[in-house]
């Protein structure tokens, strides 16, 4: 099963439903217990302070998130920012690993279920690519942190930790949960998708996307159910070359898009079929002249008055899926001669342009036509120089 990341946004036009699991307070310490098919959120540090050790937090049964209302939202406050603090250092949110430069600290919603006798219910579903009951075992019996009834703090090199399922753990296969190749985890700032798997699901057919899960400074975790893209670009024809696409990520880092504007076309896929009430720019300047798609699992929204150097936002406005509805936000940077898309434009971008001129526009090199017209030539290289040291903004 092979899944990507995605998000979504609380759906706009109905009420937020805060559902607090447990309260992050300090308390005795007492036995945990896992029950079957519990989630856990998990955490482990790259480098430095807790590297060698796990923080994880059992947050029950899943039906809460599976069945959330349209628009709600649940917030998770299991988790102890004292904990967090105890085990990964204080800076655990921004932490950065020197080795590698990204962040130190990374973290998961992770769970399975075993199927009594066979059992293929819809209740009985799993939510990770690796399911065992093994890591639940090894967490059931531990002693709690004192500030956190439902959180302990375990060694990585213990059989079954968190740690081991990850990718290079022994338990692991190479593999992790939820996006399940290969990975599952994000950096504490980045927003994760929460689905589950059929237990009858096909093979290489998508699973049910949930929602969105969005980690706080505090250590809490907000739920947001609503409808999620599948995968969004940003699409221009080149001429005779043909259609290109760029790739906007629906979580992470923008896909920035290098071509000459201010003109663009945004085209957001759905694993499902889906129907949209209508599309507007709700961050940065541009506006959208039309969108069409309402009804197939393809959206396609045609902007223009697009500026350079900004993040735009476009948003999907009461996107039904059949399970949930609200509004779909997708943004994407414009920073025309980013060829390289880096967010900067310098002499790099002038190198790598003055290098395809002449060659023929394809799949590899479409970038570099800054102004789409086929080829690629001494005005896409002027273009590119005229913008050197223009930046993405933050």
């Amino acid at each position: 099963m092979k899944r990507t990341m995605k998000t979504s946004r609380p759906l706009g036009s109905l009420v937020l439903a805060y559902l607090a699991l447990t309260a992050s307070q300090a308390v005795a310490q007492v036995t945990v217990h896992y029950n079957d098919g519990d989630l856990f959120l998990g955490f482990r540090a790259t480098e430095g302070t807790g590297s060698d050790q796990d923080y994880l937090v059992d947050i029950g049964q899943p039906d809460q998130f599976v069945n959330a209302p349209s628009g709600g939202t649940i917030l998770i406050t299991n988790p102890s920012s004292t904990d967090l603090s105890t085990v990964f250092g204080a800076d655990w949110y921004t932490r950065i690993d020197p080795n590698t430069g990204r962040n130190a600290v990374l973290w998961a919603l992770v769970g399975g279920r075993i199927f009594a006798g066979g059992v293929d219910t819809v209740d009985n579903t799993l939510y990770s690519s690796n399911p065992s009951d093994a890591q639940g075992t090894t967490f059931d019996g531990n002693l709690s942190t004192p500030n956190c009834p439902t959180c302990i703090i375990q060694a990585d090199g213990s059989a079954n930790s968190y740690a081991s399922f990850q990718p290079g753990g022994p338990n692991s296969g190479g593999i992790s949960y939820q996006t399940w190749n290969p990975y599952n985890e994000g950096t504490p700032a980045m927003t994760l998708t929460f689905d589950r798997i059929l237990p009858s699901s096909t093979p290489g057919l998508p699973s049910q996307l949930l929602g969105r899960l969005t980690l706080m400074d505090n250590g809490t975790v907000l739920f947001t159910a609503g409808p999620i893209a599948q995968s969004a670009f940003s699409r221009k024809t080149h001429g005779a070359a043909g259609t290109f696409d760029i790739p906007l990520p629906v979580t992470g880092n923008v896909g920035i898009e290098c071509r000459i504007g201010p003109t663009y076309q945004m085209i957001i896929n759905f694993a499902t079929t889906v129907t949209a009430q209508s599309a507007s720019v709700t961050s940065g300047t541009g506006m959208v002249s039309s969108f069409t798609g309402s009804g197939t699992s393809q959206i396609t929204v045609n902007l223009t008055g697009v500026t350079d150097q900004q993040r735009i936002t476009i948003t999907l406005h009461a996107v039904n899926d059949g399970t949930h509805m609200g509004d779909v936000p997708i943004s994407m940077g414009v920073l025309i001669g980013d060829v390289n898309g880096n967010g900067a434009v310098s002499a790099a971008d002038v190198a790598l342009t003055k290098s395809q001129v002449g060659g023929t526009v394809g799949a590899g090199n479409f970038r570099e036509d800054v102004n789409v017209n086929g080829t690629i030539s001494s005005t896409d290289v002027a273009l590119v120089k005229s913008d050197v040291g223009h930046a993405l903004p933050p």
